[in-house]
């Protein structure tokens, strides 16, 4: 997911010429209606005209806010914050508290309040926070200021941890999950009899869970070393949906029940221990993976030097290999290893292979996570790996530290995978940035992206000679044009390798820059704002590190510290220049009406309000006859 929606619009000439039959036929409408502020429809009364164009309410969109996308944001819960101070206060008040993130700005946002509606809460307060206002709280709740809302973060121990839930934002997951994870003070529950223990798969209304995590003790005794490590795992992933924690007394291995159930695992070290199975080992003990409590956590990758038992439960609770989906590659990027990525356009294609691929994740589980796409829904993803043809079988290296490694190979077969993990691991496959330098330098005034031919208004690749935008490329200019306390900067953050949405995003923030640029020299000379681009693969300055690809940020005159301003509203050049306008850290007024048109523009876009409200006339005046 993007943290910009993009919206492409047809030209104003073409609504000129597509209303144009329809215009002749009206007769009642007064043109002398389209005066300084006026908007087609009146904005449909969900919104007010400023300068010609609709500003919205919350939970209505579109030229027109005609369009409305479930309730308006940030309608249910509790109350709503606006400052770090009043969480706080919430901390010393709550143990458990659930901060829904939405947007006033964000489309896809009321979708989710009809949800949250029906969400039975209980005793556990459901805190709104809006995000394109108050960025810096989202920043406080441990969340990246730039991920898209809606988000809800699970805080608890009175605002000492923290956890984004990553599951479905529909009610019935909601339930469950305060029923199972927020409500009760622990995050584990109990069986006390060998004899009564049952597969932990299903939880107290009878759904399953991915993952079962259980504690086997000899005893309840809870003033030992060992259980307070096991219990503070299991409130570190309190925030997980898809983990059931339990504890079981087991008083020595030999006293297991007899005969064993399928799904009750030998258990191969000393107790107290963890043992972890995905939902698909339930049924067959041999998935489970333990640990024994007594020793400390072995670790796994360089990013992982002191693992907690929290951090062996995440490794060791990723399925074998899992379906691509947000949920899942969340789980496994938390992880920290590099993912195996196999995408097929079809299941038929990638049938008949998953057992080699599944042998090869468990022959190099430790060392490596293992996903797949069979339905070509990630077409788009596979271009930034660089993987260039969506209709055949393709898979690449995702890593931290080198970047994209994507197979070159012709053909995938049973061994291939195997084949492919070893040569990763030893070193011998070559990363994709590598193979950009060698393949090509793109040239001064040359496009940063060179893999695709442009379509201009459409899909556009920056160039040097790009008006009103300037380059970042580096820490001298970062410190020169960035942090330029003077300014209020528009930072276009993009990456220039294989990254299609962020070139279909690019025409419209170069119009942007270029309007600004006009404005500057003409009617608003007291505005500050200036447009400029970081590219990733280049550079990545303090507080852009992992950010998600295509976003616009904001680093205000006067306020150049992270967490920064992330645009989150539907992408147009109005949008965007109101947007940085209202956050700007030197406050200032559009000088003229409908900023983001030049005068030749201007006419064409009144011409069109003329014209479109004269057939919405004819319209209304054919269905009163009928």
């Amino acid at each position: 997911m993007y943290s910009v929606k993009l919206t492409l619009l047809p030209s104003l000439a073409l609504f000129v010429s597509l209303f144009l039959s329809l215009s002749q036929a009206a007769e009642e409408w007064d043109s002398s209606k389209v005066r300084e502020e006026y908007c087609y429809d009146n904005c449909s009364g969900h919104g007010r005209c400023v300068r010609n164009a609709c500003v919205c309410e919350p939970g209505w969109y579109g030229e027109n806010c005609a369009t409305r996308f479930g309730a308006t944001p940030l309608s249910v819960g509790h109350l709503n914050v606006s400052s770090v101070a009043e969480i706080r206060h919430l901390y010393t008040k709550h143990e458990s508290i659930l901060f829904g993130i939405s947007s006033s700005q964000c489309a896809k946002c009321g979708l989710a309040e009809p949800e949250y509606a029906q969400v039975e809460f209980g005793d556990v307060p459901f805190v709104r926070v809006d995000a394109a206002k108050i960025p810096n709280i989202v920043s406080t709740l441990g969340v990246d200021p730039a991920s898209p809302p809606p988000l809800i973060v699970l805080a608890w121990t009175h605002g000492k941890k923290h956890g984004l839930y990553r599951g479905p934002h529909s009610a019935r997951a909601l339930n469950k999950f305060i029923r199972q994870k927020v409500q009760p003070r622990r995050g584990f529950r109990d069986w006390t009899r060998t004899d009564e223990l049952r597969p932990p798969t299903l939880g107290e209304d009878g759904e399953e869970t991915d993952v079962v995590v259980v504690g086997f003790f000899p005893t309840l005794d809870e003033d030992d070393t060992e259980f307070d490590e096991f219990a503070q795992a299991a409130m570190d992933i309190r925030s997980r949906h898809d983990i059931q924690v339990f504890r079981a007394v087991v008083p020595n291995k030999k006293q297991m029940p007899v005969p064993r159930p399928r799904w009750f695992p030998p258990i191969t070290v000393a107790l107290p221990a963890l043992g972890v199975a995905p939902l698909s080992g339930v049924d067959d003990s041999s998935e489970w993976k333990f640990i024994t409590l007594t020793e400390p956590v072995p670790s796994w990758s360089a990013a992982k030097l002191r693992p907690s038992f929290a951090d062996w439960i995440s490794l060791n609770a990723i399925p074998i290999v899992a379906k691509l989906i947000p949920e899942t590659f969340s789980a496994m990027e938390e992880v920290g290893l590099p993912m195996l990525l196999v995408f097929s356009p079809s299941v038929d294609i990638i049938r008949p292979l998953l057992p080699s691929l599944r042998d090869a994740a468990k022959e190099f589980r430790g060392k490596i996570t293992v996903m797949y796409d069979d339905e070509g829904v990630f077409k788009d993803k596979m271009r930034v790996l660089g993987l260039m043809n969506p209709d055949k079988l393709s898979m690449a290296m995702n890593t931290r530290d080198v970047g994209p490694v994507p197979f070159l190979g012709d053909v995938i077969s049973n061994h291939t995978f195997r084949l492919f993990c070893m040569d990763y691991l030893a070193g011998r496959a070559v990363p994709l940035n590598k193979l950009r330098d060698a393949i090509s330098t793109p040239q001064k005034g040359s496009s940063d992206n060179n893999e695709e031919d442009d379509l201009v208004g459409v899909r556009e690749g920056f160039y040097a000679t790009d008006i009103g935008i300037t380059d970042v490329s580096d820490a001298t200019s970062w410190t020169r044009h960035a942090l330029d306390e003077s300014k209020d900067v528009i930072l276009f953050v993009y990456r220039s390798t294989r990254c299609l949405p962020c070139k279909q995003l690019a025409p419209f923030y170069k119009k942007m820059a270029r309007r600004l640029v006009d404005l500057k020299r003409t009617t608003t000379p007291n505005h500050h704002l200036v447009c400029a681009r970081v590219d990733l693969d280049r550079f990545r300055p303090e507080g852009l590190m992992d950010v998600s690809v295509p976003a616009i940020a904001l680093l205000p005159a006067y306020n150049k510290s992270p967490p920064f301003r992330f645009f989150s509203a539907i992408a147009k050049v109005f949008t965007m220049m109101e947007w940085a306008r209202e956050n700007a850290g030197r406050p200032f007024e559009w000088g003229e009406e409908l900023p983001q048109f030049d005068a030749e523009e201007k006419i064409l876009f009144k011409e069109q309000i003329r014209m479109r409200e004269e057939a919405r006339s004819a319209k209304s005046k054919r269905t009163d006859e009928l």
